[in-house]
């Protein structure tokens, strides 16, 4: 019984390219929140400056999925 090849790399691809964005957007703010939190405000400060950052980017995120198309077939 043979069965057709599944795409599936295509979803390897998209997971991968997802778990990285998250990687590097942990590190971003990260490094920020800790470069403002060694700073003279201490934490607070930080929190204070890097959510409106987090904020902002996670508005771009949605405007891009909606930019997206809604259906992704090969």
């Amino acid at each position: 019984m043979r069965r057709p090849p599944t795409p599936w790399a295509p979803a390897v691809c998209w997971t991968t390219v997802n778990r990285l964005g998250q990687v590097i957007g942990v590190a971003a703010y990260g490094s920020g929140y800790l470069a403002l939190a060694s700073g003279g405000d201490g934490p607070s400060g930080a929190a204070m400056t890097t959510s409106p950052a987090m904020a902002a980017g996670a508005a771009v995120a949605a405007l891009i999925t909606l930019g997206l198309p809604a259906d992704r077939k090969a």
